[in-house]
């Protein structure tokens, strides 16, 4: 399915890192026709039933700080299909801190 984001080979279970220091902007999970996402807790976002689930999955997305000389922008990642959620919403991350599990 086509998408604006990047694909990463990886394997199921395999933990998930922040690519830079930032902040959860959103933790939660995909679900089928709907616009308005809303934040969830890890143990929330584990009872939401895997079929019911839309494409994207479980997914977290940090808002990164602009950094270096004449940075302007915030950039956002976004880390979707996890199996395991584990991080939440406002929380501080840095760079290399495990938000997650690899799932499909």
């Amino acid at each position: 399915r086509s998408h604006r984001g990047i694909d990463v080979e990886s394997v199921l279970g395999e933990p998930v890192r922040a690519v830079a220091d930032g902040r959860v902007n959103f933790a939660g999970v995909d679900l089928p026709g709907s616009r308005n996402n809303e934040n969830m807790t890890p143990a929330q976002i584990e009872q939401v039933p895997r079929q019911s689930l839309g494409n994207g999955g479980r997914y977290v997305c940090i808002l990164h700080h602009p950094t270096g000389e004449g940075a302007m922008a915030w950039v956002r990642s976004c880390y979707m299909h996890l199996e395991d959620v584990e991080v939440q919403w406002g929380q501080e991350v840095r760079r290399g801190d495990r938000i997650g599990t690899v799932g499909r």
